[in-house]
């Protein structure tokens, strides 16, 4: 039986005199991996808040950016706007990958949302941008979720068929666009 233990577990200590127990092994052994286990714990907890505090600073970073950029970008597609009234355009699209949920989305008077399927979005930007199927997937889901993105849309276009199914669709979407009064005055 051990006649010293350790301060912070109490594992035992034995001296030469001792005799040891199996049993003495055995809670020591439980109480190493209880101490093992919350410093895992510890560890995941802190990955977790890690994480968090990462997304909220990235959040509070686009804010400020955003803060600085979105005015002249409203105000360059108000100008673009006006200028295809001016021309006499039937039509007036503004494409972008960030419009839903910014200041952009008030200049839109209806929203068409282009989808794919992920895996031939991430074959299409790999194939564009030369980079990994990691890299393109990471793009993809930092970007707003497709049900958001659709949950607005006035229009969806299914972009999983090829270009000449797209093309004849977005065609389609713009001769319903027209006979439904086409571009309206910018503000």
């Amino acid at each position: 039986m051990a006649g010293n233990y350790t301060e912070h577990y109490q594992l035992s200590q034995w001296q030469p005199q001792d005799r040891v127990l199996r049993t003495e092994f055995n809670q020591d052994n439980a109480r190493i991996d209880a101490a093992l286990k919350d410093l895992e714990d510890t560890k995941a907890e802190q990955a977790a808040v890690d994480s968090l505090t990462t997304a909220v600073a990235g959040k509070a970073e686009q804010a400020a950016l955003d803060s600085l950029t979105h005015p002249e970008i409203v105000r360059r597609i108000r100008a673009a706007k006006q200028a295809a009234q001016d021309a006499g355009a039937p039509l007036f699209v503004l494409d972008g990958a960030v419009i839903v949920g910014t200041a952009a989305q008030a200049e839109c008077d209806r929203l068409c949302v282009v989808t794919a399927p992920f895996e031939t979005s991430v074959a299409r930007i790999v194939a564009r941008d030369g980079i990994s199927d990691e890299m393109a997937a990471r793009r993809l889901n930092a970007q707003t979720p497709e049900q958001t993105l659709t949950a607005q849309a006035d229009y969806t276009l299914h972009n999983d068929a090829g270009l000449e199914a797209l093309q004849a669709a977005a065609a389609r979407l713009c001769e319903q666009l027209q006979a439904e009064g086409g571009v309206t005055a910018a503000p």
